[in-house]
């Protein structure tokens, strides 16, 4: 089946600041820009260990690739989760950054900025200019898919009893507006996303294997750091982080621990009371000690491994050395 064009947000034709204001250290400098649940979360945890690198608070303001629309995501959820995180003035997207000014690294992480490549560009050339740096992090397509499925399913907003199910009514969802998330097969298409971002950056956007990022973090964070243009080594705290991987998915060991979680998330208070109580990586701990790994049937996988064929014969064209381990 050829997939639909996915019709994306027009940019916007008025910015709200001249060019000229691109270097403001309430604006980023590096940029993490996908793909999702291919372990960004756990990359901006490890990196910001380092004194001189700091994120956005959330680290995900959408502003770039999604502050222009209009109106809101259609699917499932997305109300209450994509719909309030998008940043859409400039104003609000700078006061994320408030907290991060005085770092030398200022990182925006979101991982919608790959898939809607178009719109992302124009506003970077709007708001920031060619003093930026881009990091991409690429998964196996199928696994970053079935971890997409897999993480809406435990939260309670897929509406398909299986990935095969969900990946048959993809494209009427895109058609009906649900959120990029819910893309599993459309934004695993790597190729197409990354040409027009290899095009403008060139040398200032490096590749990461989501693989080796998992298995020799601390050896991909200092390259990372060093490339950023830091001294490669992290601060004291960091040779005791926990290095294990976070905001992951799986199957659920308990359905009622994912509820009491999932109440948390949707009372604002009690997320607030919770965050306020409970450290980042103890809440994550937590919650991955409910899940188990879960992979993609074997059916699951052919399927979808045939769908991306030709897209992935293109990604190893365009990034040559840089070619992620499970592309050869």
């Amino acid at each position: 089946m050829t997939p639909p064009t996915v019709t994306h947000a027009p940019p916007s034709s008025s910015p709200a600041t001249a060019p000229d204001n691109a270097t403001s250290t309430s604006r980023p400098n590096v940029l993490i820009i996908g793909a999702a649940r291919a372990g960004s979360t756990f990359l901006v945890n490890q990196l910001t260990h380092h004194p001189d690198i700091a994120v956005s608070n959330p680290k995900e303001t959408h502003f770039l690739s999604l502050g222009s629309r209009s109106e809101g995501f259609a699917g499932p959820g997305d109300d209450t989760t994509i719909n309030r995180q998008i940043q859409h003035s400039l104003t609000g997207w700078e006061s994320t950054f408030l907290p991060a000014q005085r770092a030398k690294i200022r990182i925006d992480a979101s991982v919608s900025m790959l898939y809607y490549a178009e719109e992302t560009l124009t506003q970077i050339d709007t708001y920031l200019g060619d003093d930026v740096k881009v990091i991409v992090v690429l998964r196996d397509p199928v696994d970053r898919a079935y971890s997409a499925f897999k993480y809406l399913q435990n939260r309670g907003f897929e509406t398909s009893a299986t990935f095969g199910e969900a990946l048959d009514v993809e494209y009427g969802r895109i058609s009906d507006g649900w959120h990029h998330l819910w893309h599993y097969s459309s934004m695993s298409r790597y190729a197409e996303q990354l040409e027009p971002w290899l095009d403008r950056f060139g040398d200032q956007l490096t590749v990461v294997d989501y693989d080796r990022l998992i298995d020799d973090s601390a050896a991909v964070c200092n390259e990372l750091i060093d490339w950023m243009g830091l001294d490669p080594k992290l601060n004291p705290e960091a040779e005791s982080a926990d290095t294990r991987a976070v905001n992951s998915s799986g199957e659920l060991r308990s359905s009622g621990m994912q509820q009491l979680l999932t109440t948390c998330r949707k009372v604002g208070w009690l997320q607030r009371a919770v965050k306020a109580a409970i450290p980042f990586e103890l809440r994550e701990r937590l919650r991955s000690l409910n899940l188990r790994t879960a992979m993609a049937s074997e059916s699951d996988r052919s399927r979808l491994m045939g769908e991306l064929d030709q897209d992935m014969a293109r990604l190893r064209d365009l990034l040559g050395p840089m070619s992620p381990a499970w592309l050869d």
